[in-house]
């Protein structure tokens, strides 16, 4: 799994790698990225080929010859697990800092690896001692504090979905009006409910919805309970707003609820309706 690696200054003009060629300097960048926490990196040419250039038509050939420049100046250790090739990239914990290091997903390259790099950098091989006992007192996989998982929502998207949540907490304030109650707080559960609303249709369409809240006589008030809907209440579930929209609070205004006497008579009008779906209902002395 790719992650975000830091590249220093120091590369462009460290004396080892000025004698590989320039292709074999970008591998090793690419094999920084595809390594773990630990250093350690497939070593399989082809899916290693393939995942750091995956639209250049290179060679396996000729890739296996940069990875080949890589070892013989040492800046990668070539080692064997369980039938499997692994490469272990020297100097690895000396210019990553890794503070919390994720679950190690290779293998711990054998003692004679380690060991030559630890005869060349002590220090180095140190740091790479203590990630390993860092990790094994850490049971959570939480990412680093100075890299992050490339498919992690990026700030610019989380960003987005913040503006559109706003916009979605905007809109019902400019679109209802009284006796609605305007909504004056976006709190974190508002914003997951808000956020799963905008999955299930767009921003137009709640638009819509709200609209329709307020030609609603039952919604605004009219009704028995004298119960008036409110911000919670729409972004409850996904059915409280397919109900709105498909229209099943058309407004009609309750029943009178005193009886009918002998001496009056019923009218309808059909002239009043106010785009609620009821008919005004009058009441006339015989």
């Amino acid at each position: 799994m790719p992650r975000t690696r830091m590249i220093k200054p120091e590369f462009l003009d460290d004396e080892k790698l000025s004698t590989i060629s320039r292709d074999a300097r970008l591998t090793f960048v690419g094999l920084l990225i595809h390594s773990d926490d630990y250093g350690v990196v497939k070593g399989h040419p082809l899916w290693l080929k393939n995942n750091i250039f995956p639209y250049d038509k290179i060679r396996p050939g000729e890739f296996e010859k940069w990875l080949k420049e890589l070892e013989s100046i040492g800046t990668i250790l070539p080692f064997s697990s369980n039938g499997e090739k692994y490469f272990f990239v020297r100097n690895f914990s000396k210019h990553q800092k890794i503070s919390r290091p994720s679950k190690a997903r290779n293998p711990v390259p054998p003692e004679e690896v380690t060991a030559h790099s630890c005869n060349l950098h002590e220090d180095s091989c140190k740091k790479h001692e203590d990630s390993r006992h860092l990790h094994d007192r850490l049971t959570d996989e939480t990412e680093t504090e100075t890299e992050t998982e490339t498919e992690t929502e990026t700030d610019t998207v989380k960003n987005k979905k913040r503006m559109r949540t706003q916009d979605f907490f905007n809109l019902w304030n400019k679109v209802t009006s009284a006796p609605i109650p305007r909504v004056k707080e976006l709190t974190a559960s508002r914003k997951k409910q808000i956020t799963l609303r905008l999955k299930e249709r767009p921003l137009s369409q709640w638009e819509e919805i709200m609209e329709k809240i307020g030609e609603s006589s039952f919604l605004t008030g009219k009704n028995d309970r004298k119960w008036v809907v409110d911000f919670d209440w729409v972004i409850k579930n996904a059915d409280n707003g397919v109900k709105i929209l498909e229209g099943k609070y058309g407004g009609r205004p309750p029943k009178p609820k005193c009886k009918i006497r002998d001496d009056q008579k019923l009218v309808w009008d059909e002239t009043l309706n106010e785009g609620d779906g009821g008919l005004l209902i009058k009441q006339l002395t015989g």
